[in-house]
């Protein structure tokens, strides 16, 4: 599951309000996956290309770049 939560968040984009553009498309591709590791017959089409599947670690614990705490309650 995290490699198909990773092929979905890779390919997924977003326009400039912050709204999917291509979300169905992540989807299915994620499902290839899904598909590709139930049934080893099945042949994802187009293969899968590296930046689909790299998985990224975690973030930092600490933010590198320091934030405003003005209005964070207590």
């Amino acid at each position: 599951m995290e490699q198909a939560y990773a092929i979905f968040a890779n390919v997924i984009e977003f326009d400039q309000q912050g709204m999917p553009v291509n979300a169905k498309y992540a989807e299915h591709r994620a499902a290839q996956w899904i598909r590709s590791y139930c049934d080893r017959g099945f042949q994802v089409s187009p293969p899968f290309e590296s930046w689909e599947l790299e998985l990224n670690g975690p973030p930092p614990r600490e933010d590198p770049k320091p934030w405003s705490t003005a209005g964070v309650r207590k």
